[in-house]
């Protein structure tokens, strides 16, 4: 049935005619994909160390790898080596290409790929040789483009380069030559819309959507993942094609914390249930390392006044948030009634003061969970202190004991709310080492792990999670995705 569509659209497309009539379903391994993009090992000589490369894919139970072409030599790498040892190991490859906005180009001719090898920015030309290469190693499975809605009209937009028609130009082309090969749109939320995906019904097989918490771009929080998934899925269902999520397993930029193996093992553990129920057709993790050797993770670092953990909490930069808005963690407090109860703990932030007062506020509360009031019991304006993370200090003794009423659930919440609008105004706060006094306390005072806090936000970009920095992020990383796969 593929076969006779894709002949058939391509002789439509030739005439000059409008394709119609139904897309084909997406292809997958029968237990979904299971993949990462990018994270190659290397030779010193720079060319990709294929044997390791796809050794440590099996190693991850992998069944899939989206190959990056980027270097002047990965082309050649890619058919030459590693192509003929990712078929004997039974990995499936999706070729990875840049777009215009980021693919090598000379200074004299920026955005011009004159120095991307082999066909510059003919992607039609690259589907034809991706095809042919597929032909010769049938796990060559389906290609695909790096932020295909990226870009600024300003200097070059990727949107108005790869058109619905030109893109069904590329696919036609290259399903022409071997018709069991797959595009897929890259495509990030809020731009992935009912609208642009029937524009691109006939261009597509399926979309890689990665997973960013749509416009609140961070790899802290995942409470939006289903209804991302659910909603995209839900859109590309009616025009039967599937959804391949991608998941950050690395340095996202322009974000305040980088993903920690708490945040990778969540959203690939959603992603692994939503392809066990057949609603997308599997996960990709970008840049999961391949590389035996331990690293933190891109631009991390420790935000823990002891230990590895502490509790995050920040607005980004170029973040508009509004007032009330607010990202906190709570946890319940045990306590004996008629007994003292005092509280201390350590934070930090990145403002100093006289930067600007009135707008973030460090908030520590108590709520009766029975009754469902709360009281803001200690507050301080992140401008209003000197709290660096090189400084950091006690707070003020608080007594909860006022607070704590006999057979009454007690949570105790840390929070970081918004008292104005910004909109270019970050922030980044800390707490650890939570120090109880009297009869009372809470089951994780350290952040050495999650337990214990429940995460959460009033909805919007300020943001909250217990933040694990690891100097051996990497391997870390690997294990626990190799133990979910």
């Amino acid at each position: 049935m593929r076969t006779t569509l894709r002949s058939l659209a391509l002789l439509v497309l030739l005439a000059g005619l409008p394709l119609t009539g139904p897309s084909p379903a997406l292809a997958a391994p029968p237990d979904g994909v299971k993949g990462t993009a990018e994270g190659v090992i290397r030779r010193a000589d720079g060319h990709v160390d294929s044997a390791r490369t796809v050794s440590r894919l099996v190693e991850l139970h992998a069944n899939t790898y989206m190959y990056l072409v980027r270097a002047a030599t990965d082309w050649d790498d890619l058919r030459l080596e590693f192509m003929p040892a990712a078929q004997a190991n039974g990995v499936r490859v999706i070729v990875y290409l840049l777009p215009p906005t980021e693919c090598p180009s000379s200074a004299a001719s920026p955005y011009s790929c004159d120095t991307y090898l082999p066909h510059h920015k003919d992607y039609v030309a690259w589907g034809q040789d991706i095809a042919t290469l597929s032909n010769q190693y049938p796990l060559l499975t389906a290609w695909t483009i790096d932020d295909m809605d990226m870009g600024s009209r300003s200097y070059f937009y990727n949107p108005d380069f790869f058109t619905p028609a030109y893109v069904r130009q590329m696919n036609v082309a290259a399903s022409a030559i071997q018709p069991h090969l797959d595009f897929y749109l890259e495509y990030y939320q809020p731009s992935l819309t009912q609208t642009v995906i029937n524009s691109y019904e006939y261009a597509i097989d399926g979309v890689i959507m990665p997973y960013r918490d749509g416009v609140n771009r961070n790899t802290t929080m995942t409470d939006t993942e289903q209804a991302a998934i659910d909603s995209v899925s839900a859109m590309l269902a009616a025009q039967g094609k599937r959804l391949i999520l991608m998941v950050y397993g690395n340095e996202l930029s322009a974000t305040v914390d980088r993903p920690d193996v708490d945040y990778l093992t969540r959203a690939v553990d959603t992603a692994l249930a939503d392809t066990s129920a057949g609603k997308i057709a599997g996960v990709i993790i970008w840049q999961l390392v391949l590389d035996p050797a331990g690293a933190p993770a891109g631009g991390s670092f420790r935000k823990a006044n002891t230990g590895s953990g502490a509790l995050s909490l920040s607005v980004a930069p170029g973040t508009e948030t509004a007032a009330g808005q607010y990202a906190q963690a709570k946890a319940d407090v045990t306590f004996t009634p008629a007994q003292p109860c005092t509280l201390s703990l350590r934070y930090a932030d990145d403002r100093n003061i006289g930067q600007d007062l009135g707008y973030h506020d460090k908030q520590i509360l108590v709520r009766d969970e029975t009754t469902g009031t709360q009281t803001i019991i200690w507050r301080r304006d992140v401008a209003s202190e000197n709290t660096t993370w090189d400084q950091w200090e006690w707070t003020s003794t608080l007594d909860l004991r006022p607070y704590l009423v006999s057979g009454h659930r007690i949570s105790l919440i840390l929070r970081l709310a918004e008292l104005k609008k910004v909109s270019n105004y970050s922030v980044n706060v800390a707490y650890d080492d939570l120090a109880f006094s009297g009869g009372c306390g809470v089951s994780n005072t350290t952040f050495e792990s999650d337990a214990g806090w429940t995460v959460s936000r009033s909805g919007g970009p300020v943001l909250a999670g217990v933040y694990q920095y690891s100097s051996t992020y990497t391997t870390d990383a690997f294990a626990a995705v190799a133990g979910r796969f």
